[in-house]
């Protein structure tokens, strides 16, 4: 063989060298784009409150308590959630309110939605709507104090880890009350809906799937773990992730108020003592099916009358003072 023809045929080999690198980096920057994290929640700020009971409390503590105060400043700088229920006397007029002051401040609010019939079957949140229709009206009433303006709406804590306690024709009342507000939310496309899924170690996950099913999460954005509850983030992200394999893919978000120290030894949920706020709301998570970290609980409300606390939801100075403390 020539000198010619040998160079000839490194030539050849080379070029189909280059054409073959060039197919695996297409394939691979192609692929690495397909699976880039993508959320409706990306660049979003949360609205924080400046009235929050953190807020007043810091004011309050500013002359008499100063250390104390400068502590709770770590939450009273944070958003939080804002729930809906039958304190609300007017839904439509007090969540445009809300909004209309998140947004002038360039953030969006996170309503929690929690107002559905035989609330937390009658334990220390016990409450809710009277009947289906007055809960529809109030759904539809929330709807439209949102208007077409972002927002994140978690639907109805709880409500269908709890499910266990009503009568077959309540749950299937209960599915279908969530399918409508899910609906109803999801008429203005700048609303995200995340629908209550409890957390890890409540209900197995292909139980909870079932359930999210029965309650429309085909329609809603995604799901929410660990609200109001104390486990740590990379147990949920875990759950979450096996939870969402069954459930299409969907996204979730994760309560992490409380949950900078995780659960105490005997997983208390109720006011449980020397707990510590968890990271700070964000949507800067590197994980491909969280969306955000969230306070949908305000970190320094009763859980309910155990361990020396208040009424549920009831602003708790103390216990707010001990969660911050504990920050590590």
């Amino acid at each position: 063989m020539s000198l010619h023809e040998i160079k000839c045929m490194l030539y050849t080999i080379i070029m189909k060298l280059i054409s073959i690198i060039s197919c695996v980096v297409t394939v691979l920057v192609i692929g690495n784009m397909a699976q880039a994290k993508t959320d409706p929640l990306t660049g979003w700020s949360f609205y924080v409150d400046p009235n929050s009971n953190a807020k007043h409390q810091v004011r309050a503590w500013r002359e008499t308590r100063p250390d104390d105060a400068k502590q709770l400043r770590k939450m009273a700088r944070e958003p939080q959630g804002k729930w809906l229920g039958e304190w609300i006397n007017h839904p439509k007029t007090e969540v445009a309110a809300w909004r209309k002051a998140a947004k002038q401040v360039n953030e969006v609010p996170v309503f929690v939605l929690y107002y559905i019939p035989q609330r937390d079957c009658g334990s220390y949140s016990s409450g809710g709507a009277s009947s289906e229709t007055v809960y529809r009206d109030f759904v539809d009433k929330v709807v439209s104090g949102i208007g077409n303006n972002k927002s994140v709406v978690i639907v109805e804590p709880d409500s269908l880890g709890a499910v266990s306690c009503l009568t077959k024709q309540e749950k299937k009342h209960r599915y279908a009350l969530i399918n409508y507000a899910v609906q109803a939310l999801k008429t203005n496309a700048q609303t995200i809906v995340y629908i209550d899924a409890g957390n890890p170690n409540w209900v197995p996950k292909k139980t909870m799937a079932k359930r999210l099913n029965q309650a429309g999460i085909a329609s809603a954005d995604g799901f929410a773990l660990n609200v109001s509850n104390f486990y740590k983030t990379k147990r949920n992200k875990n759950y979450g992730a096996q939870l969402s394999a069954l459930v299409n893919n969907k996204h979730f978000v994760i309560d992490t108020s409380r949950n900078g120290l995780g659960p105490t030894s005997d997983y208390a949920w109720c006011n449980p003592l020397g707990r510590a706020l968890g990271r700070v709301p964000t949507t800067n998570v590197k994980n491909q099916l969280v969306d955000a970290l969230l306070w949908i609980k305000p970190p320094g409300e009763s859980d309910g009358e155990c361990n020396g606390g208040p009424a549920a939801g009831v602003w708790w100075a103390e216990y707010a003072l001990g969660l911050a403390q504990l920050v590590l």
